[in-house]
């Protein structure tokens, strides 16, 4: 498979688009708490290159009704802090939260924006209610600007002022297993700008099956998936089945696309154009190290075989 150098890379992750502030599962993780998949989700058909499904859509495909899809994702939300936005998702609790770091720092001097000011909805719980940070409650791994991104890993963690009522979080696994090659992960986004249902939808929610693809190509960068990404999908899950419960195995960063870079005029691609899994990739973070301890401290659980 050939990978892109790194310094792209470091230029598409913080380019403006990504800054939006980027059958049953097969084989699972490895590890005690990663059992085989009861094949919870169901594999999507991919049409005309979109595989990414609103949540009637999904409906459809596994023959399920929006209400039930809608509850099941229902734990998937949006953090708005000024013009930036980014996916969030209730994980563990119902007022703990996960997403992406660079949400709340600024690329070119890695000043951080206090999320005081941010409101995170859940728009799939059927509620507009807008909630707000709880204080003194957000960690993160730092700003990962290509300059400081030494020892850093694009994940944030903080907790909301109250709980967010008739939703399930996502679980946390019991342990720090890495995600293999090749596993089955389905990612749920609040938001994506360049994704357009085949149908008329209600939501702004897209669903969409895919897989890991690499592990550890780049340092500090836990994972390449083949989802498609856009800017508002920062920080959306990537969720497997474990024991019939939706888990967060990793959240998405960023990513490559057909989208025109707007900030080269001699970039003429059109607006909107077919995401090409042989071509892109996206990158993740994992559910391990420091990231999966902080959420059991929170949780007063405990790592199985920590590190």
């Amino acid at each position: 498979m050939n990978l892109m150098p790194i310094t792209l890379f470091l230029l598409i992750l913080n380019s403006p688009w990504v800054q939006a502030l980027p059958g049953g599962f097969s084989n699972c993780l490895n590890g005690p708490s990663f059992q085989k998949n009861v094949g919870l989700v169901q594999k999507a058909a991919m049409i005309g290159g979109e595989d990414r499904q609103s949540v009637e859509e999904y409906a459809r495909s596994t023959g399920s009704t929006v209400e039930a899809v809608a509850g099941m994702f229902a734990a998937t939300g949006v953090i708005m802090c000024g013009p930036v936005s980014a996916t969030v998702q209730l994980t563990g609790k119902k007022n703990m939260v996960t997403t992406v770091s660079h949400a709340f720092y600024r690329v070119r001097d890695c000043r951080f924006f206090e999320p005081t000011n941010c409101t995170v909805k859940f728009p799939l719980s059927g509620s507009d209610r807008l909630y707000k940070i709880k204080s003194n409650t957000f960690e993160s791994g730092g700003c990962t600007a290509p300059f400081k991104i030494k020892n850093k890993q694009d994940w944030a963690v903080f907790e909301l002022t109250t709980e967010v009522e008739g939703v399930t979080p996502y679980d946390v696994p019991e342990a720090p297993n890495e995600v293999a090659e090749g596993t089955a992960i389905l990612q749920v986004a609040s938001y994506t700008d360049n994704f357009r249902p085949r149908q008329p939808s209600r939501f702004f929610q897209n669903i969409q099956n895919c897989q890991v693809r690499n592990r550890r190509s780049y340092a500090n960068i836990s994972l390449q998936t083949d989802c498609d990404t856009g800017v508002g999908a920062s920080g959306a899950g990537q969720l497997v089945n474990i024991n019939g419960r939706l888990t967060l195995a990793a959240i998405s960063v960023g990513g490559t696309s057909n989208l025109p870079d707007p900030r080269n005029p001699q970039d003429r691609r059109p607006p909107v154009a077919e995401y090409d899994k042989a071509l892109h990739f996206s990158i993740s973070v994992a559910l391990d190290g420091d990231f999966l301890r902080i959420l059991h401290e929170r949780l007063g659980t405990r790592v199985s075989r920590g590190r």
